[in-house]
């Protein structure tokens, strides 16, 4: 017997409020709606995944979940314990057009897509391949797109190309690139042990990055080239004037404001790194270009200007032994603020801590190794201040390495995943002394990556797997 079905007009009150939704009935009187109507009714949102025919349901009424065309090799967050960090291989950033582009860097492939803002479908796919074995990172500058590659040498081999900065314009056709050599960078294995991160000003870019020098120690490696003639304009050494090692984690701002006594061309640079011996800590450095001649080891020619570090400071200091590679704290954010920065880690109680070893760190009670978040600002004269946002010692959760977003020169939103018997999404919002200003939020269902946030069309932009379906690889994005 063919069943028929017939249109209806069905009204809903929800929360005292009258709606009318168009829907079926069949002839045993059961009604049918559209789970996109329900789903705007009753506060859940509705995804289909063509690849492998699910609807996922998101009962969230505060989150908007998209499933993207394309995928996202972003690895699931972690606990936060490590060493050292490593490159980050995904990225995603707004152009400014009601467009946004993920980049994605695995398998000697780096895959761009960008789609529509409005829409989240996707416009257009390009691949690029390495140009060297290592991928380093990737910036989207203000005029230009910016990557670097890198390729270990030895010193038998020390002529051999290990970095290479290449520019691209906005549509990523190459314009051009600079190579530096293992010789001319005191460089075996670049990116060891560490990140690497660039950033703008109006005319230089600045990168900052780690190595494996041929004396086989590790530390970090600061270069700043000129934009558009691509010179560089920094000394390259083995102990650079902010000289970290070891230097397991790398941040870097355009600073841009006066130091007493320096800036005398007006550019100034923020790098904040993360030491296990010189210094053993946070060090925050002011690097700032000075007119004073430096030879550029490539083109072999002299330049009229340079960099110094105007101001030099361990914004936190770590207990335990000189080079001890374990310190119990992991660097997840880096900003300029009104007043100064502000920087986001994860730290164990330091209280707690027996002994920091080469591997792992030995606890008085080995039941307590939670990890809290710290929010730690300094004004302009490298003064700081930390302030703990969570309390999780002794509960049995603990904390990942958490992202800082900023919104304002005052607002920033600080965003970590919390493990315990359950995972859940935590954020809040902070000031620019990195003080709460709001409660803490808990996202349950979802799983943060490592991927950077960003503000699309005033929202924040998270790639985020879901608790619920492991087993599905695409990628998420939760405004």
């Amino acid at each position: 017997m063919k069943e028929e079905v017939f249109p209806t007009k069905t009204t809903f009150i929800v929360n005292g409020i009258k709606t009318t939704l168009n829907g079926y009935s069949n002839m045993y009187g059961e009604d049918y709606f559209k789970l996109d109507d329900m789903g705007k009714l009753l506060g859940f949102n509705v995804q289909f995944n063509p690849k492998n025919k699910y609807y996922y349901i998101n009962y969230n009424a505060n989150n908007n979940i998209v499933i993207l065309d394309g995928y996202i090799e972003e690895t699931p967050v972690g606990m936060g314990d490590g060493r050292w960090s490593g490159v980050i291989n995904s990225y995603i950033y707004d152009n400014k057009n009601n467009t946004f582009t993920i980049l994605n860097a695995s398998d000697g492939i780096v895959s761009i897509m960008t789609y529509n803002a409005s829409n989240f479908k996707m416009l257009n796919k390009k691949t690029i391949k390495y140009e060297l074995p290592k991928f380093g990172g990737f910036l989207s500058g203000n005029k230009y797109n910016w990557i670097v590659f890198g390729e270990s040498s030895t010193k038998e081999t020390e002529d051999k190309e290990v970095l290479r900065i290449v520019k691209y314009d906005k549509q990523f056709n190459r314009l051009g690139s600079f190579s530096l050599t293992g010789k001319q960078t005191f460089t075996q294995i670049p990116f060891d042990a560490g990140s690497l991160r660039m950033a703008e000003s109006p005319t230089e870019l600045a990168i900052i990055t780690s190595r494996e020098r041929y004396d086989g120690h590790q530390s970090n490696l600061p270069i700043i080239l000129d934009i558009e003639t691509m010179s560089i304009k920094n000394n390259i050494s083995a102990f650079p004037e902010n000289h970290v090692s070891h230097s397991f984690n790398q941040f870097v701002k355009y600073d841009g404001r006066k130091y007493e006594g320096y800036n005398d061309l007006g550019l100034s640079w923020a790098f904040l790194e993360h030491g296990d011996a010189y210094p053993r800590g946070i060090a925050l450095n002011i690097v700032e270009v000075v007119k004073e001649k430096h030879f550029d080891p490539q083109s072999n020619k002299w330049f009229d200007s340079s960099f110094d570090v105007s101001n030099e400071n361990v914004i936190l200091d770590v207990p335990g032994s000189i080079g001890a590679n374990t310190t119990g704290i992991n660097i997840g954010g880096f900003e300029i603020t009104n007043q100064g920065h502000l920087t986001a880690i994860n730290s164990v109680n330091f209280d707690n801590v027996k002994e920091f070893g080469t591997y792992s760190i030995e606890y008085k009670d080995s039941k307590k190794n939670e990890r809290d978040i710290v929010l730690i600002s300094n004004d302009m004269n490298g003064k700081a201040t930390t302030n703990k946002i969570t309390n999780y010692f002794g509960t049995g959760k603990t904390a990942s390495i958490p992202k800082l977003l900023k919104i304002s020169d005052n607002k920033f939103m600080v965003i970590w995943q919390e493990f315990g018997k359950s995972t859940s999404l935590k954020y809040t919002f902070v000031n620019e002394k990195g003080i709460l200003i709001d409660k803490i939020y808990d996202k349950p269902d979802f799983r943060m990556s490592n991927v950077e946030p960003i503000i699309l069309n005033n929202n924040v932009v998270l790639p985020v797997g879901t608790t619920q379906y492991k087993e599905d690889k695409d990628s998420y994005i939760i405004l």
